[in-house]
């Protein structure tokens, strides 16, 4: 779930009479998934979806319908494109697995010796088989985490691991082969929960994504 910004949510009339704004009706929530597909849920109902590309400033619609950069609904799409969509490097489950642990790691102020990961099914499910990138193709949730841990830059959110060099590569199989990882199951029942805590003798930091 997403929240449509201020300047929609704050003229709902506006919005709502404007038979040419793709966002017929609004809500506080919406489901919002992007590709190359635009696609907007109000409640339960598909309120607009297009295949849309972005080139030159402006954007064409499956529909055959142009808007330059000058159209207000040229402005409202890319408004929300650059406040809601966060670049990921891979797929989104390892990655944000190696960003709850980078973070959990920065929290502790240290480099841990002990692992702890729970998560719901889905994301366990999800995450191994999925080859972590910048790795040197491991795969797995430990694998994420620990990349996160040893190699993370928290401060880059999704692109958390973009950054690792061979001598990470190496640091974090070290980390692997020596460390106490422990991976089990969320008790809560969410489809995405995600709970890393690292420790460090007594020390101890821990942060949930949910």
């Amino acid at each position: 779930m997403i929240h449509i910004r201020e300047y929609i949510r704050n003229n709902p009339a506006q919005w709502a009479t404007d038979q040419e704004n793709p966002f017929v009706k609004t809500n506080n929530t919406c489901n919002f998934s992007v590709s190359n597909i635009l696609h907007v849920r109000w409640r339960s109902t598909v309120i607009f979806t297009s295949k849309m590309s972005v080139r030159n400033n402006s954007i064409q619609t499956c529909e055959g319908t142009k808007m330059d950069n000058t159209d207000k609904r040229y402005k409202a799409y890319l408004k929300i494109l650059q406040e809601e969509l966060i670049p990921a490097m891979g797929c989104t489950e390892p990655i944000a697995v190696a960003y709850a642990a980078a973070r959990a790691r920065e929290v502790l102020g240290k480099q841990p010796d002990r692992v702890l990961i729970e998560a719901s099914d889905n994301i366990i499910k999800n995450v191994k088989s999925v080859v972590v990138p910048n790795t040197g193709n491991l795969r797995g949730i430990e694998a994420s985490a620990v990349a996160g841990i040893v190699a993370g830059d928290a401060d880059k959110v999704l692109e958390v691991i973009s950054s690792v060099n061979d001598k990470d590569r190496k640091n974090i199989k070290t980390f692997l082969e020596s460390k106490e990882i422990k991976v089990c199951k969320s008790k809560s029942n969410l489809t995405f929960d995600l709970t890393i805590t690292v420790y460090r003798g007594e020390s101890k930091a821990s942060v949930r994504l949910s």
